[in-house]
């Protein structure tokens, strides 16, 4: 007859997998009860993870070096091989379609985040007349600028690298895009508020669903695998209520929603 197990108690026939997984229930916990901005973060002097983040900037310099480091040279070339095989990741798509379903012609566009550049490249081709490039990871910028050459059209594109935190030196624009970029970023409030204040006419946002199967996902699989690897980056999942507020707040009404999968996919239109 097998052993029985009492809660708490480790037995010989205990194995590691079991204590990992005790340890990831227990720091899943703690996620959820703590909330949004507290999360696996990584001290800035050393590799010491603690469960409650400090208040930080848009992004912290701990938070530049992840993002150099997670999306290198080796990580980037397979995704721009991707896209040249695929075309952009389905939700990437269904922002790109809402937006034309608005009308892009003659608009210009910022893309903030914009990685290999899959919206500057679509959007371009669909009659916006400019496109400004912010991205914060040298590998990134220089896909996407090989890519602009490539289609024909790196006349049109600006590439500023760098991260939003510098938005005085980042000019407005009828479209502001975030695709998969608000989940890099602990400070949602001022991300979403300093970018929502360069859209004149629609901002286009792709971020993580508020739901807690979801910040499991975001703490198992991307945040406890970071600090394994001693690498400072960091995924959050914001209250999506957070992140319409202060949309709003900037005079944006949203007009389109689509949930997909973990993802959802949103566009505000200028009030």
């Amino acid at each position: 007859m097998p052993a029985i197990r009492q809660p708490g108690r480790i037995s010989e026939n205990t194995t590691l997998i079991d204590i990992g997984m005790y340890g990831v229930a227990v720091a899943a916990a703690v996620y959820l009860i703590e909330g949004d901005k507290k999360c696996l973060l990584m001290g800035e002097k050393e590799f010491i993870p603690p469960l409650l983040g400090k208040e930080k900037h848009v992004m912290d310099c701990c938070q530049c070096q992840g993002i150099e480091a997670k999306f290198d040279q080796e990580y980037v070339t397979k995704k721009l091989d991707k896209y040249r095989r695929q075309g952009p990741k389905e939700t990437t798509r269904q922002l790109i379609e809402a937006l034309q379903a608005e009308g892009v012609e003659g608009m210009t566009l910022l893309d903030i985040g914009g990685g290999v550049g899959d919206i500057q490249h679509e959007l371009l081709k669909s009659g916006v007349r400019t496109a400004v490039n912010n991205e914060a990871s040298t590998a990134y910028v220089e896909a996407c600028r090989a890519e602009a050459e490539r289609q024909g059209h790196a006349d049109r594109v600006r590439h500023l690298q760098g991260n939003f935190d510098l938005a005085a030196e980042i000019p407005p624009a009828d479209i502001v895009t975030l695709d998969r970029v608000i989940c890099c970023y602990n400070d949602m409030e001022q991300m979403v508020n300093l970018s929502a204040q360069k859209a004149r006419r629609l901002y286009g946002l792709v971020y993580p669903r508020d739901k807690w199967w979801v910040k499991i996902v975001a703490l198992i699989y991307y945040n406890v695998r970071h600090w394994i690897q001693r690498n400072p980056f960091r995924n959050y999942v914001h209250s999506t209520e957070a992140v319409e507020a202060v949309a709003l707040k900037n005079g944006l009404e949203r007009t389109f929603i689509r949930e997909m999968g973990p993802w959802q996919v949103v566009v505000f239109t200028r009030t």
